[in-house]
């Protein structure tokens, strides 16, 4: 029987903007029923694979090399939530070519699943949504900003261990079209 990984596609985030959603954001959100991200597993994720037969990597490897794209600067700001149970950071500048990224991403595997662009930094495990609620306007005033270039994204294991899952790149994946800024 063939060992199976759970495997997702992502861009990872500069060490900086990791520093400054952990200092900022996170310990406004790790109270009561609010489950944070925590720093080394902050990411935009482009497409979730699932579990994958081990002997297939090698394969799915080969097929994301084929995906080209130009590097671009991408911005997080503004909060938002999917229906009152994941809290997130909106790509704001950027978005659209975090979703042709994806595009391609889904093209070059044969899949066709949805993009949102999108920092998720938090699940609701417990709270009522008008105190969730009251939590995204806090951070709303906040302010937060953070820029950044995308060069490259990651194919990613993800380990389910029993208080929060370990991430460990496969292969990275670097932008081969030269920018045009």
């Amino acid at each position: 029987m063939s060992m199976q990984k759970r495997m997702f596609v992502a861009i990872n985030l500069p060490d900086s903007i990791k520093e400054k959603v952990s200092g900022q954001i996170i310990p406004i959100v790790s109270h009561n029923g609010l489950k944070p991200v925590w720093k080394e597993n902050l990411h935009l994720t482009l497409l979730f694979l699932g579990a994958i037969p081990e002997v297939e990597i090698g394969e799915l490897i080969v097929k994301l090399k084929a995906v080209s794209f130009a590097p671009f600067h991408a911005a997080l700001k503004g909060f938002s939530h999917f229906d009152g149970r994941v809290l997130f950071i909106k790509a704001e500048k950027g978005a659209e070519e975090i979703v042709s990224l994806s595009r391609k991403i889904n093209s070059a595997l044969g899949k066709n699943e949805k993009c949102d662009a999108h920092l998720t930094i938090a699940r609701n495990k417990g709270m009522q949504k008008k105190e969730f609620l009251e939590i995204i306007d806090l951070l709303g005033k906040k302010n937060f900003e953070a820029e950044f270039e995308v060069n490259s994204f990651e194919l990613v294991e993800s380990i389910l261990m029993q208080k929060d899952p370990q991430y460990s790149v496969v292969h990275r994946f670097s932008a081969s079209i030269p920018s045009t800024s």
